[in-house]
């Protein structure tokens, strides 16, 4: 594979739009048993959004004929809203509706973000708890260390809910492990996985789907645009899942996802 010196990892593209959740589940599914070989409660983190609702929903379908494996994992949000837990928004209920509830399968494991606490302080310090007592630590020591975080990329280059505007490197972003932050953008608080925690993963991995999606690409894997996307591949090692659509401008650096 050839690549861009601001490339650390690959871009794996599917075989077409159409078929982006199917193969990204597979991929999912292989990603998670070969966890399972090496760990026995293997902790995975995921992300909101449009993209992965369809992904989630034909994961459940394969896990289906095993749920015995499927019960095995341990399931994390990267990110949650500042809305209530059944909220048309909520990112958690739409990884309950998708990944588990869809094909029945047991949520007695996914540890949602406590957004029903309402205090912003009190949630995270609740979520980081969890968190902390359900993982083990990286090579450092302190960070805990997910096996896999699956996320998507805003067309302005944030990952989970680490927006542009949001100082990675501050003090405060490297002694915690889940944070709320006031996106003025958005004019919301949003609630997030810390930039530590992404870089300890064992693996990360990024959706992208659809041509709008091809220019912060671009800026984040080709041009180095100074955005949470693109510290993060420059940081760590970083799987790319695009469709045809995203990864137009990157024909020379393709992988079959």
């Amino acid at each position: 594979m050839k690549t861009s010196p601001i490339i650390h990892g690959q871009i794996r593209v599917s075989r077409s739009q159409e078929s982006f959740p199917s193969q990204a589940a597979e991929r999912i599914k292989s990603e998670l048993l070969a966890c399972l070989k090496v760990k026995t409660n293997p902790s995975i983190a995921l992300s909101g959004g449009v993209t992965p609702k369809e992904i989630y929903a034909r994961l459940s379908e394969l896990f289906l004929p095993d749920k015995q494996s499927f019960s095995a994992f341990r399931w994390f949000q990267t990110d949650e809203r500042n809305v209530p837990p059944d909220h048309k928004d909520s990112n958690q209920k739409m990884i309950r509706e998708t990944l588990f509830q869809k094909a029945a399968l047991s949520d007695d494991f996914f540890f949602p973000v406590p957004v029903f606490l309402k205090n912003p302080s009190i949630i995270v310090q609740e979520y980081e708890n969890t968190i902390r007592a359900n993982l083990s630590r990286s090579v450092d020591g302190k960070t805990p260390e997910f096996d896999l975080v699956l996320l998507g990329i805003g067309e302005d280059g944030h990952v989970a809910s680490l927006f542009p505007e949001i100082d990675l490197e501050s003090q405060e972003q490297k002694q915690r492990v889940f944070n709320h932050f006031w996106v003025d953008s958005l004019k919301a608080i949003r609630y997030s996985l810390t930039f530590p925690v992404l870089i300890a993963a064992k693996k990360v991995a990024v959706f992208a789907t659809g041509s709008r999606k091809s220019k912060i690409l671009e800026k984040t894997l080709l041009l180095d645009e100074n955005v949470p996307a693109n510290k993060l591949c420059r940081t760590r090692c970083v799987e790319w899942w695009l469709d045809p659509l995203a990864a137009e401008l990157f024909r020379e650096n393709l992988l079959s996802l």
